[in-house]
């Protein structure tokens, strides 16, 4: 999506309105709450902050259990050790996604492999 973005006016109505949709519908009692599609938006938030960055928002996710038990939330921030070629905190996101049941166990299957 961010790749649209042909100047710095379309990247910032991005940036808002991902932090509109996250303002939105990260109440734990809002039925999107878990929603993979809502992974998706913070994801593109991940990769235009520029203090947190993708492991920091993945890492908050974690700390306030939204998205704890979606396979792909698991993988995407695996993904992020794969690329900094850090196996042990790859290993350690393994673990947690296999230890909270996250679905579907296939998914983690495959992708930590």
């Amino acid at each position: 999506m961010e790749e649209n973005c042909e100047d710095e006016r379309s990247m910032q109505r991005l940036r808002k309105a991902t932090m509109d949709t996250v303002t939105r519908y990260s109440e734990d009692d809002n039925p999107f709450y878990h929603d993979e599609r809502l992974l998706d938006v913070f994801c593109i938030i991940g990769r235009f902050s520029r203090t947190l960055g993708m492991k920091g928002v993945m890492e908050q996710l974690y700390e306030r259990k939204q998205f704890y038990q979606l396979a792909e939330f698991y993988v995407r921030w695996g993904e992020v050790y794969a690329e900094e070629k850090d196996k042990e905190r790859f290993n350690e996101v393994w673990n947690i996604a296999v230890s909270v049941g996250a679905k579907p166990l296939s998914r983690i299957d495959e992708a930590f492999r």
